[in-house]
Order: structure tokens, then C-alpha cells, then sequence
């Protein structure tokens, strides 16, 4: 039998009419995905057998949910309080992290998760929104935090918080069998105090670095130091705060006992800068990025910059330093409530901080980029949108107080490390915050049309705030 043969052209012809033929009937079918109250929030559950090493850093996957975009997420507040102390959620995308170094004990967990339109709308309960084991595991890490403590020298009540340690407890700690300085050791917490008072003179200082030995049913590992310990006569201020830099990650800013919050929607500013003795100023209204129209928070991490010796300790460079470098962005840094009842005299905070910039970029940054230092009472502070917080401006900008690191795209060129460590700046805070239970903020700001500005990133590597009695 003979194959019938068709033409090119009437083969062209048939597809063509049948893909306007689809495309019209298309055209018709219209797809309104459900805009409304939040509903059916799901996260990847863990594998039934999975556990998570007490004390060691965990993040999830984001969730996936109906009722439209640009959520906010919050733990339920009703919760166990050691989840509260160790478990938190990204608000904008839902991520559930569990805090480096938490102690959470061995055992299953059920986290609860509540969520609500940004803009408007009631939060919405998912209970068991998320679940984890937790497992022991060879004892791998321990932190104080602060790393450094301060004490008053005849203040036997004073003790240290416990420490977060990787591995698993139960747990023992100890110092070693030679030590026989001024502190000692809980066996089963952790905590450090005072074995005696002692009377000194009211500048008094005297720093010593402990080493603590820890151990769990799994093994045993020295940490040396493991904390410095501070202690002070009367008229020295007591560090009330710490937060040293970290390696930052998806989920963390780069300093310890901080939080980062990215700012999105409408924002209104006026930057200020001084140019030939000269201050200037300049208006801006926008609107930022989100975390999801930018791929991550713009600012996620401008927070850490670490600086490193070399092999002779004459140099330090710059080792790390992460910021997005897209458009504009706003950003907040801020710190727990402090109670400052029991310390109601002079308040004053310190910044030891870098800015990597090269000599183009500093230029424009110096215009467009400010990092203002912030403090508001806790009643008064809003953590959901922190930028509706009743501030009080300390300074209008830190930036030009840190110190300048030449670079090229994330190339540093060495600098002294005397100069590095004499680096760090002092502010006092207004008297009206003495004695009352605070909120200190870092905001940064980066409103700047030009490329050029945004090689320049600021890096904070130590914030303290001490108080005197």
C-alpha cells in the first residue's frame, strides 16, 4: 500500500490553527489563587528516626501555606518556656532555627507556629506545626554568653548564666584539679561565681581567663579559655551586655544575643552626611526590597565581619565579610530587654566595628549609607515592626567611628593590629534610660542609586553596654 505523503505546508497550517485554537480556549480559563485567612501551613517533616544533636544549630525548610504572600510568622506564644529560650522562626519566611549551642534536653518537641497577612489580619494557630528529637551525642562545644562577666568584687551573690553546650546532658563541669584562683564551679549547671567577697579599691579591675572542663555520658573535652571573668570595685561600670561576632548563616546575623530584622514595605528617611565641613542632608522615600522579591533579606548579613591575625601577629586582615549588594535596604540589629533596675547610674555602650570599602565606594557610602545607634524602654519597643518602636537617637552615624578596611571585592588589604585593637568607640547614653529596662538598636540604612556605594559594607564585631550602680 502506498504512503500517503502531506504537504509541508498543510502540516504548518494544522499546528498553527491548533495552537491559536489552545491558546484562545486558554485565554479563557482564568486561575485566582485563594487570597484570604492563612491556612494549611506545612513544613518537611524530619525522617522518623532523625535526630537532632542537642545544642547544635538546626534550620528548616520554609513552610508552604494558602491565602496569598508576604506573611509574618511567630512562635505561639503560649508555649513551653525552653522553647521560647532556644527555638525561633524567621517572620518573613517561617524558617524554624534551633539556636546554636540551646539546651534543649534529649527528647521530642512539638513547635507551635502562628502566622497572619503582614499588613492586616488576625494571627492564625497551627500547634503542632513542626516536630524534632533531640538526641545526646559526644560532648563537642561549650559557650558563655557574654564571654565576658563582670562581678563586683564583694558581690558573692553574682553568678554567671548557664552555658549552652553541644552534646547532650546530663553534664558535669569542672576546672582543673590545679586551679585554685578567686571563682568556682557548679558541678551540674555550669554557673561561676565568687568563692569569697573581697574588699578592693573602686577603680578596681582584674580580668582572668577560666578554662572549664565538661563532660556527658559520651566523652569529655577541655575549653580553653571558656570565659573571661571581670572583676570590679564599686565605681567600675558592670558589663550588662555582650554580643561578639559569630559566623553568620541563613538564619543567624553574626552576633550572638542579637536580632536582625529586614524591614519591608513603605519607608520614608533623611540621610545625613558632611561633605567639606559641611552637613548635608537628603530626603528619601521608597520602598524596599522584601526577603522574597530580593532572594534574602538585603541585609541579612552586613552584621559580621571577622578580623584575622597573621602567623606573626603583626597584621590582621579581614577574613569574612557577607551583604547582599542589590538596590536599597533597611535593617535592624537589636538587642534583648535589659533590666537595668539594679543599676541605675551612668549607662554607657561600646561598638568595635570595621567598614570594608574601597576608595570609589567610600566616596558615595559615606552619603548614602548610615548606621544609626538607637535606644528605646521595653515597654516601648515593638519587635514585630521594630521601626514602630519609640526610639531615641544616640548617634546619627557610627560609620564614620569604624574602622576603615581598603578592599576589593572581598580582598582586604592588611592593616596593623595595633591599630585594630585600639579601635572601638564609647557612647554615653541619656540619663532618661538609666535604671529602666531598655532596647538598644544598631538601624542601617542604605538608600544609594549608584553601584559604587555598595562595596561598602559596615561589620560589627563587639557590642557591650555596662552600667554602674
Amino acid at each position: 500500500m502506498k504512503k500517503r505523503f502531506t504537504p509541508l505546508w498543510r502540516r504548518s497550517l494544522f499546528w498553527a490553527l491548533a495552537f491559536c485554537t489552545f491558546s484562545r480556549c486558554a485565554s479563557d480559563v482564568q486561575i485566582h489563587p485563594y487570597e484570604g485567612v492563612p491556612e494549611d501551613l506545612r513544613y518537611i517533616p524530619l525522617l522518623p528516626d532523625y535526630e537532632i544533636i542537642s545544642g547544635h544549630a538546626y534550620f528548616s525548610d520554609p513552610p508552604s501555606w494558602r491565602g496569598g504572600s508576604q506573611m509574618q510568622f511567630a512562635l505561639l506564644e503560649n508555649q513551653d518556656e525552653i522553647l521560647h529560650e532556644n527555638i525561633s522562626v524567621d517572620s518573613n519566611s517561617g524558617v524554624i532555627s534551633l539556636n546554636d549551642f540551646n539546651r534543649l534536653l534529649p527528647g521530642e518537641y512539638q513547635i507551635g507556629v502562628q502566622m497572619k497577612h503582614q499588613q492586616q489580619g488576625d494571627w492564625q494557630v497551627f500547634p503542632e506545626a513542626y516536630a524534632v528529637r533531640i538526641g545526646q551525642g559526644p560532648v563537642s562545644g561549650l559557650k558563655y554568653s557574654p564571654s565576658t562577666y563582670s562581678i563586683y568584687a564583694d558581690d558573692v551573690t553574682d553568678a554567671t548564666a548557664m552555658p549552652g553546650v553541644r552534646g547532650g546532658g546530663p553534664y558535669q563541669f569542672r576546672f582543673p584539679d590545679h586551679y585554685n584562683g578567686a571563682y568556682q564551679i557548679n558541678e551540674t549547671t555550669g554557673v561561676i561565681s565568687l568563692k569569697v567577697a573581697e574588699e578592693v579599691s573602686p577603680d578596681f579591675v582584674e580580668e582572668e581567663l577560666l578554662t572549664v572542663i565538661v563532660s556527658n555520658a559520651l566523652d569529655t573535652i577541655t575549653i580553653s579559655p571558656a570565659i573571661t571573668m571581670e572583676r570590679i570595685g564599686a565605681d567600675i561600670g558592670r558589663m550588662i551586655f555582650q554580643a561578639n561576632h559569630k559566623i553568620a548563616d541563613r538564619a543567624q546575623n553574626g552576633l550572638i544575643n542579637t536580632h536582625s530584622y529586614t524591614y519591608t514595605g513603605d519607608y520614608t528617611t533623611v540621610l545625613k552626611w558632611e561633605e567639606e565641613g559641611q552637613l548635608k542632608e537628603m530626603d528619601y522615600s521608597t520602598t524596599l526590597l522584601g526577603a522574597e522579591e530580593a532572594g534574602n533579606p538585603l541585609w541579612h548579613y552586613c552584621w559580621f565581619g571577622r578580623m584575622k591575625r597573621d602567623s606573626n601577629g603583626e597584621e590582621i586582615q579581614l577574613a569574612m565579610s557577607k551583604a547582599k549588594s542589590k538596590n536599597e535596604g533597611l535593617n535592624y540589629l537589636f538587642t534583648d530587654a535589659i533590666n537595668l533596675s539594679a543599676y541605675p547610674g551612668a549607662l554607657t555602650t561600646y561598638i568595635k566595628g570595621t567598614i570594608f570599602a574601597n576608595a570609589a565606594s567610600w566616596t558615595t557610602a559615606e552619603k548614602y549609607h548610615s548606621l544609626r545607634l538607637l535606644v528605646c524602654r521595653a515597654s516601648e519597643f515593638n519587635a514585630e515592626q521594630p521601626d514602630l518602636s519609640a526610639w531615641s537617637i544616640v548617634e546619627e552615624n557610627i560609620i564614620p567611628d569604624l574602622l576603615l578596611v581598603n578592599g576589593y571585592n572581598d580582598v582586604a588589604f592588611p592593616i596593623d593590629a595595633e591599630l585594630y585593637e585600639e579601635y572601638g568607640t564609647t557612647y554615653a547614653l541619656p540619663e532618661a534610660f538609666q535604671g529602666q529596662e531598655i532596647v538598644l538598636a544598631l538601624q542601617s540604612v542604605l538608600m544609594n542609586p549608584y553601584d559604587e556605594a555598595h562595596d561598602a559594607r559596615p561589620a560589627i564585631e563587639k557590642w557591650e553596654i555596662r552600667a554602674k550602680k
